[in-house]
């Protein structure tokens, strides 16, 4: 009669209570019952930690489970854990807050710090926001606080819990203010963070201590905020000055800050500095427990793979970190679905097997609410184009235009850059050669180096296109040479993959087949190595709507490149567009700096053979030494001469 109330107001359940189940207990049975409603897990320990009793807790809870059956085994059937059933406890737990609605928060705090000790943190925040109280907030966040934000990131649940904390009071409790900042610069919310942590400034904080926790945690979550909200040279600048000024001290601080380093170098594609970094946040991430750290520094080496173009050996380290002890994705909801954001973005590029169901929403649902650039640029492209490849295009431009006001409204310049060039992108399937087209022009002021060069690369490749359907393909092929050379440059694959595609194109409508065949061939061993699938769809899509008539030349040089790829490729072979593959790995400019290290030659000389930056080269050299297995180089010239590659 009542579907929509709860149960415990249902005539039938209260009735079921009181004749059939508390008729049957004792006084001291039924008062153990009702304390025991407020404990996420119940034993003798919990009980007694937070009603300080000594009664004979054993006995009492043994009937109840045994005899009454008020009390079962919790999921994992530990029998030393005892839940309570759910209705059950509603029920008592509504009593409780009437008989003694004084106590409710002392023994909810109480419980929020016990379930901190045995290392249950979920358990502890689900503790807090049941007590809906902040004036013991400041305590708790002192240890508990610091420990669930800052080491364990359970981000999504602080965010439901400040919720209900008035904002006059963040101020007037200093863990509670940085606590609250941290979450809002993860929550992509960075001007009510900057906004907190002027306010602690004005106060009488000024760098002390917090209940005898280590010094520098709201100067850790400024410098870290800033990379959050896409500032990455400031955010390098204050982590390098914090790790100076606090980071002997506060190991947990350190490895957060070297993990911030780490992404912000993955992100800018300064791979040397990356491996460096990495190996220094590790160590501290897993000595001080660090899962959340932890996550993300996973979420850091995903990331520089799939921008070097490597998306095979992304998601084997998506696997790799989803099985990892250091992070514990069970038990770090953040860190899962930071994961699983990079695990659709995988899925859609790489086209094998069926999606998971409810991926796609649940990646996009992230990375709106809490991505960083990186991470909701990724997952909105990869969204955008599957939905423009089905045809869906009135739902492609509406997602982007979504990220572009989001980008306007969060005040980040190259989200929204992103979002006008893949804009572009669309309105070019959309119409083809008629397409009217706006560029953006980025801010060199506003954005860094490596930010730049990765922009004018799409703008390059981009403008290829538009040269191709206005018929000046002699423009076309510059802007497509020119996207190449800085794909190379920046060590990315697949940039470098669809840019050899535009390549082609021009080089076959400007009469030159034979280097088009070259050009259309590298690209295709670039996806085949690397799993750059929709990548090729994609860029197929958009020339063969701006020039239809490519459609003969491009079946044509598929089939020849399937004749190739049935046979073994000759390592020895002159023709540099085949790729000679070492596990199926081996791409061909990785082939060609292991022929130039057996040469002797430097990485200085190497860059420059290959037209790439020397940190590129150093990269490369690097990738050679892990897949051989090998950390000298004359041992990886060794090596590859065993295996007839020399």
């Amino acid at each position: 009669a009542e579907p929509l109330s709860s149960p415990i107001q249902w005539p039938e359940v209260q009735n079921f209570l009181h004749n059939d189940v508390f008729a049957k207990l004792t006084v001291e049975e039924r008062e153990v019952l009702r304390n025991a409603s407020i404990l996420q897990t119940v034993t003798p320990e919990s009980y007694r930690y937070v009603f300080k009793a000594n009664s004979d807790l054993e006995h009492w809870l043994k009937r109840l489970s045994a005899v009454h059956g008020v009390l079962v085994a919790g999921l994992a059937n530990d029998g030393e854990k005892l839940v309570m059933l759910p209705v059950l406890r509603d029920f008592l737990r509504e009593e409780l807050r009437v008989l003694m609605p004084d106590r409710i928060s002392y023994l909810l705090k109480r419980i929020a710090y016990w379930h901190w000790r045995q290392g249950e943190y979920r358990e502890t925040i689900t503790a807090a926001l049941d007590a809906h109280d902040h004036r013991w907030a400041h305590r708790v966040s002192a240890g508990v606080l610091i420990d669930i934000a800052l080491r364990q990131g359970e981000i999504a649940g602080l965010r439901e819990w400040f919720a209900s904390v008035p904002r006059d009071q963040l101020n007037r409790l200093p863990a509670l203010a940085f606590g609250y900042a941290w979450t809002m610069y993860f929550s992509q919310q960075a001007q009510v963070s900057d906004e907190v942590l002027e306010g602690m400034a004005a106060t009488e904080y000024a760098g002390q201590n917090l209940y005898g926790q280590p010094r520098g945690w709201p100067e850790l979550v400024f410098a870290i905020g800033k990379a959050t909200h896409d500032e990455l040279d400031e955010s390098t600048r204050l982590c390098h000055q914090w790790i100076d000024s606090f980071g002997e001290d506060n190991e947990v601080g350190a490895g957060a800050a070297y993990t911030c380093l780490a992404f912000i170098a993955a992100s800018e594609r300064q791979f040397e500095d990356l491996s460096k970094l990495s190996r220094k946040a590790f160590s501290i991430n897993r000595y001080a427990r660090q899962r959340y750290a932890s996550g993300w520094l996973s979420a850091t080496n995903v990331l520089a793979a799939m921008r070097s173009g490597e998306m095979l050996r992304a998601r084997t380290l998506v696997k790799q970190s989803r099985e990892s002890s250091d992070i514990a994705v069970e038990r770090s909801p953040f860190a899962s679905n930071l994961l699983q954001a990079f695990e659709y973005q995988l899925c859609e590029e790489i086209k094998e097997g069926v999606m998971p169901e409810g991926l796609e929403h649940d990646a996009i649902n992230f990375a709106m609410e809490y991505g960083v650039v990186d991470v909701l640029a990724g997952v909105t492209q990869a969204a955008a184009r599957r939905m423009a490849l089905k045809g869906l295009t009135t739902e492609a431009f509406a997602l982007m235009e979504k990220v572009r006001a989001t980008a306007h409204r969060r005040q980040l310049p190259r989200l929204r850059y992103l979002a006008e060039i893949n804009l572009a992108e669309f309105h070019l399937l959309e119409d083809g050669a008629d397409a009217d087209v706006n560029l953006p022009k980025p801010n060199a002021a506003i954005l860094s180096a490596n930010q730049l060069q990765a922009l004018d690369a799409r703008l390059a490749r981009v403008r290829a296109l538009i040269e191709i359907g206005k018929s000046r393909f002699g423009l076309a092929e510059q802007h497509a040479r020119l996207a190449l050379r800085e794909a190379g440059t920046m060590g990315d694959l697949r940039a470098a993959a669809a840019a050899q595609y535009c390549l082609a194109t021009a080089l076959v409508l400007l009469g030159s087949t034979r280097d088009a065949e070259r050009a259309f061939r590298e690209a295709e061993e670039l996806v085949a190595l690397n799993g750059c699938r929709t990548t090729r769809e994609w860029m197929m899509a958009l020339l063969l709507r701006i020039v239809p008539e490519t459609i003969q030349f491009f079946d044509t040089i598929g089939r020849k490149g399937e004749a190739l790829h049935s046979m073994e490729p000759s390592v020895g072979s002159s023709d540099k567009g085949l790729v000679p593959v070492l596990a199926g790995r081996l791409t061909r400019k990785q082939y060609l700096v292991l022929q130039y290290i057996a040469r002797g030659m430097t990485n200085k000389e190497i860059a420059a053979q290959l037209s790439i930056s020397e940190s590129g080269a150093k990269w490369h050299v690097k990738r050679l030494f892990e897949r051989f297995g090998v950390s000298k180089r004359s041992q990886l010239v060794a090596t590859a001469q065993a295996k007839n590659l020399l």
